[in-house]
């Protein structure tokens, strides 16, 4: 018994120790990092997020995504987002939803994704709130519901999130979900700001950005008032030497910022995406590749004096993709299939959409299926690519990892294959009535309302699925109402109320 008692206490011995020596290291850490000695800080903060501190972890999340005193690393900041949210850190369960969503180092998961915000929300995190509404605004990961998007927009608000303030404005401003209410838009469009306007008083660059787009809206609503532009103005030279200061300090995010603001000097802020791309950061690499490609088509781009030059544009997004980037694989397998300037190089225009496909990206893999399908028609240049033998059976497996991806378009359309026979660009395969309903609901999950409404028939007749009129009457109920959503963003009014008038009682 005495020795049972000595083993006790020589473990609860060790255990406060470790909880005193993680405390210690935190609160020296935090000391450390807001004097910017991120080197130290380093050390301190892996000390404790070695020994299991969750914010210890997150924090290292962010100086790897930031490049705060280490190297720019999405794969670090994702080991570390991952160990702070599986200590319950909701900061970091957000960050990490975010970096499933951008598919970062990992692949497009907009499911994982929604789960992650849903644990952020759940813990306490405004941000997690946010994503997790926009997630079931877009049907992204979960079925496509605006009442539930606006209660989330509606949580995360009262939380103090001027973008889900803002978002609730437009939603009673437009009456898309609920009454149209110009009275109580116009508070929360203010209540938006005044938050922006507290977060950016931090130094908050993410704060200073919204707060300048957010009285440009406004401004744009009180009929273009020039001294709420010139407000914006100022806001954006304060931005600028924010984003110079942070970019100096290493973060890439920063730096790839600058260039989109008028008042930047161009070739500095082109030097400086230059800059984020070399260190790591795929979007910036992206958004080089658009300077150097949009000029071509017309476009103009943000950096005026910037020559078109489509091999420099290529250069960039083969950078982008090489970095795990899904969005520059597919702008890369567009370039390869562009008949410009030395002719398509069908091979690697293939090769590319395929890695955006194998990363989740839906337009590479719709791209692929449209390939092999021999549906040349949008998007590719040349007669090189009639060269192509159709192959259907390929066509098919790529048309449904697009709408497994998330387009729910190409999901109607396949459900139309399989449920209806219908044939397209030579595609068609034998009736699977139960093949086509799961289509179909993967598409209606999705926002997609003629997907409801087949499926509604579906379940009224008993055609693919077990017969239920419950569910029937549900999905052509759901098919209506997104019908009515659909048209209340085209500008009908009537709509609108129409849609409001079912959704209010549901509304708690």
């Amino acid at each position: 018994m005495i020795k049972v008692h000595f083993l006790l206490s020589v473990f609860l011995f060790i255990g406060f120790s470790v909880i005193g020596c993680s405390q210690d290291n935190l609160a020296e850490a935090r000391q450390v990092y807001d004097k910017k000695d991120y080197t130290k800080a380093l050390k301190l903060y892996t000390q404790a997020c070695d020994i299991g501190n969750a914010e210890a972890c997150s924090v290292l999340g962010d100086m790897y995504n930031e490049g705060k005193g280490v190297k720019w690393d999405d794969s670090k900041s994702v080991q570390f987002y991952t160990q702070a949210c599986d200590g319950g850190n909701s900061k970091a369960c957000n960050n990490l939803g975010q970096m499933y969503t951008d598919g970062r180092k990992v692949t497009i998961d907009n499911f994982k994704s929604s789960e992650l915000f849903a644990k952020a929300c759940e813990s306490g995190s405004p941000e997690g709130c946010y994503n997790l509404g926009v997630m079931y605004e877009k049907g992204l990961g979960v079925e496509q519901d605006n009442l539930k998007a606006f209660k989330i927009f509606s949580k995360a608000c009262e939380a103090k999130n001027f973008d889900a303030c803002n978002k609730m404005g437009h939603i009673y401003e437009n009456g898309n979900v609920v009454k149209k209410d110009n009275t109580q838009a116009k508070r929360l469009y203010s209540k938006a700001i005044e938050l922006a306007k507290k977060t950016c008083a931090t130094g908050n660059t993410v704060g200073c950005s919204r707060l300048s787009e957010l009285i440009r809206d406004e401004a744009q609503r009180n009929e273009y008032d020039k001294k709420s532009f010139d407000k914006a103005d100022e806001i954006d030279k304060k931005l600028v030497k924010l984003y110079i200061k942070a970019c100096n300090e290493g973060n890439l995010i920063a730096c790839a910022s600058i260039h989109a603001y008028s008042g930047t000097n161009n070739i500095q802020g082109m030097k400086l995406l230059n800059k984020s791309c070399d260190g790591g950061y795929a979007e910036s690499c992206l958004a080089l590749g658009f300077e150097h490609n949009r000029f071509g088509h017309g476009e103009g781009n943000s950096a005026g004096n910037i020559d078109y030059d489509p091999l420099k544009a290529r250069q960039a997004y083969s950078k982008a993709c090489s970095f795990g980037n899904a969005e520059g694989c597919y702008k890369l397998g567009e370039e390869y299939g562009s008949s410009y300037p030395n002719g398509a190089d069908i091979p690697n225009a293939i090769k590319f959409y395929a890695n955006a496909c194998d990363r989740n990206l839906s337009d590479g893999c719709n791209a692929l299926g449209s390939i092999y399908c021999g549906d040349m028609e949008s998007g590719f240049k040349g007669s090189t690519w009639r060269k192509i033998k159709p192959d259907y059976e390929k066509a098919v497996i790529y048309f449904s990892k697009a709408c497994y991806a998330g387009d729910t378009a190409i999901c109607e359309f396949l459900g139309k294959v399989y449920a209806e026979g219908i044939t397209y660009g030579g595609i068609s395969t034998e009736i699977n009535y139960s093949k086509g309903a799961e289509l179909f609901t993967k598409a209606c999950n999705g926002g997609n309302a003629q997907s409801c409404e087949k499926l509604g028939i579906m379940y009224s007749e008993g055609i693919g699925v077990k017969q239920d009129s419950s569910k029937s009457l549900s999905l052509h109920q759901r098919a209506n109402i997104l019908s009515l959503q659909d048209e209340c963003y085209l500008g009908n009014q009537e709509a609108c109320d129409r849609m409001a008038n079912q959704a209010k009682d549901l509304i708690k």
